[in-house]
């Protein structure tokens, strides 16, 4: 079951969902009562038996998140001042974004807890000429005018069984004519790259964990968009001066980045951006294609 809600109430929902350790779907009335859940990461059972299932997973329906509006209705890029704590490059994020929540369940009634939001994001040019486009560039792909470098992307929040953030994972996926920058792929050739970027949270200490345990609580900002920083797509110096001691500068210096590249133009054949905005997986994408490139940073 879907249900639309404004970018304000799904804030709400999502700093809670990062939060709690039981997190019902937000279309659910259950969603005003989540004080009155117990433990982060534990999986509440209806019956006895469920919890004689170390290995079983449950996963609740996707819920469609209409950002792009604020609660009064008006865009955010007219009439909502930007959140001040964002200071770095974050992707444009509009019309809908799906959110997922899955539990593996354990035998004590505990389990680890992940929380992913899918999206359709326009990847930001560098705010000065003179700065590589590094973000753009780590798909490996010949840049198209601004306003029309699409991809498609995932944020996968995960938790562990005592509750703890454990990791995130920013999955981004686009189609184009290779630009020469990837090794073995000829300039000009079709293809499909995916990048994953994963930030191992659980080795982090000090002001870098606290940065990364912070952001969960503004991936859904007040102005009714989604903060996906730009240095999600690339490892190194993140975009922007400005980024020194934020989250987007941890992720750049912390996180590993794969690239996958796939012949052929996965996404137009499996519908486009719009069709496959919320549903898309890797594993969709890739199957049956030839791997052209593989690489980790």
């Amino acid at each position: 079951m879907t249900t639309q809600v404004t970018g304000a109430r799904a804030k709400r929902a999502t700093s809670q969902c990062a939060n709690q350790r039981s997190c019902p779907s937000p279309s659910s009335p259950e969603v005003t009562k989540q004080a009155e859940n117990t433990g982060a990461g534990r999986a509440k059972h209806s019956h006895p038996s469920a919890a004689s299932q170390p290995d079983s997973t449950l996963e609740s329906s996707p819920s469609r998140l209409t950002v792009g509006t604020t609660a009064s209705g008006k865009t955010p890029g007219t009439t909502a001042a930007p959140q001040s704590s964002v200071t770095y490059p974050v992707l444009t994020i509009s019309g809908d974004v799906t959110y997922r929540r899955a539990t593996s369940a354990e035998p004590d009634g505990t389990g680890a807890v992940s929380h992913t939001l899918s999206y359709k994001a326009d990847v930001p040019v560098p705010e000065h000429s003179q700065e590589v486009d590094s973000a753009w560039n780590s798909f490996g792909i010949v840049s198209p005018p601004k306003g029309q470098r699409i991809s498609l992307g995932n944020l996968a929040l995960s938790y562990d069984t005592g509750g703890d953030l454990d990791k995130m994972t920013f999955t981004h996926v686009t189609e184009g004519s290779a630009n020469g920058g990837i090794s073995g792929v000829p300039a000009g050739t079709a293809v499909t790259t995916v990048v994953t970027t994963t930030l191992d949270v659980s080795t982090l200490s000090g002001s870098d964990r606290d940065l990364a345990n912070d952001y969960t609580s503004t991936v859904l900002l007040s102005s009714g968009t989604v903060n996906i920083p730009a240095a999600s797509l690339s490892v190194g110096d993140p975009q922007g001066s400005s980024a020194s001691g934020t989250f987007a500068a941890v992720l750049a210096a912390k996180a590993s980045t794969k690239q996958l590249v796939v012949n052929g133009t996965a996404i137009t054949d499996n519908g486009g951006f719009d069709a496959l905005s919320g549903s898309w997986s890797t594993d969709k994408l890739t199957k049956d294609r030839k791997q052209l490139a593989s690489q980790a940073h």
